[in-house]
């Protein structure tokens, strides 16, 4: 399990997130690509579900053009001395490097998708799944 930034989603339902290519997940998802997700919304008492298969994006001129439209504030996360979850005496206690960077992008592809919606009379529980390129979805009991 791990929070993550959504980034982007495209109109292919195709989720975009950041982050630093020696991340333990960088890892867990070259031995294994499957995850999940789970939003919760808790004013609209929402809950979206979804499974999909983790892509490491490797293109260099997309990377590039991604790492050009971050603000540079926030690229100084992807630059860190240590890798993510390393041990340190204090969060002053991070060095970071001058003209190198660990970011890395991982695109999302749903498989499936579960959305539950709470309200009365009804709550409304619907399930879809990717088939071939189609979208099929079904009601199911909440």
């Amino acid at each position: 399990m791990r929070t993550v930034v959504l980034r982007e989603t495209n109109d292919q339902l195709q989720l975009i997130f950041y982050t630093d290519k020696r991340s333990e997940k960088m890892n867990h998802i070259k031995e294994h690509d499957a995850v999940s997700l789970l939003f919760f919304d808790t004013e609209r008492l929402l809950q979206i579900s979804i499974q999909a298969n983790a892509k490491i994006i490797t293109d260099d001129s997309k990377l590039q053009s991604i790492w050009n439209q971050i603000p540079q504030n926030s690229r100084k996360e992807y630059t860190s001395k240590l890798s993510p979850g390393k041990a340190i005496k204090n969060p002053e206690a991070v060095d970071y490097l001058e003209g190198k960077h660990f970011f890395s992008v991982i695109k999302l592809i749903p498989n499936r998708i579960e959305y539950l919606r709470l309200k009365r009379p009804n709550h409304i529980r619907v399930l879809f799944k990717k088939e071939n390129t189609n979208w099929k979805g079904m009601f199911l009991v909440p």
